[in-house]
């Protein structure tokens, strides 16, 4: 089974980071001239990519040493994503009188045309779970903050909206076993560049 780590990445490096969001479809263009789409992944994932240039010695290491202790693309961690960390009044579920687990989500698009991405790892002391616009009590339910889900001691009654507000990482890894680093000059170093790959949990 694949491991992760609930560590986050230094946040003072991820705010240098570039982010690509990714789909995968196969297109095959016909005899007619028209086009066959085919969506082979369900959810989409982000892609990130840090350069290091001329960084001092205390930055270097700090990233060098995170590397290391994940084994380069073995274990999976958290990652802030600067552009993409919160989320407000989110429609994460209904109630029905019975379901108590509700897995926390972030909407795209509009009613017609609507994403939902699936978030896994929200950030502790950052969620607000509300109730038909209510402030829900956080004795009222328990949070599995490494899967994003939240479970009611008591089924939201049948219509309720069930709406949260909170602040997520993303969950990586490396996309390199290898990690070089070249001395600038005195004090002063380069890493080449890292990618970081979402990992879908």
């Amino acid at each position: 089974m694949t491991s992760f780590h609930e560590i986050k990445f230094p946040s003072e490096v991820s705010f240098k980071a570039k982010c690509y969001a990714e789909f995968k479809t196969s297109v095959v263009s016909l005899n007619s001239g028209y086009e066959k789409r085919n969506q082979q992944w369900l959810f989409g994932r982000r892609k990130y990519e840090i350069e290091f240039k001329n960084i001092g010695k205390a930055e270097a290491n700090k990233v060098i040493s995170f590397f290391q202790a994940r084994n380069g693309k073995l274990n999976g961690f958290r990652f802030k994503d600067w552009d993409e960390f919160e989320a407000k009044d989110e429609n994460v579920g209904i109630g029905d009188g019975e379901t108590t687990e509700f897995q926390l989500i972030k909407n795209y698009g509009d009613e017609n045309y609507n994403y939902q991405r699936k978030i896994t790892k929200p950030v502790e002391g950052k969620l607000i779970i509300k109730q038909n616009g209510s402030v829900v009590s956080g004795s009222a339910y328990d949070v599995f903050w490494d899967k994003g889900i939240i479970s009611f001691d008591t089924a939201p009654d049948t219509g309720a909206i069930i709406t949260a507000d909170f602040e997520f990482d993303v969950p990586v890894r490396f996309d390199t076993d290898f990690l070089s680093l070249k001395t600038e000059e005195y004090g002063k170093s380069s890493i080449e560049k890292i990618s970081l790959i979402e990992i879908k949990q």
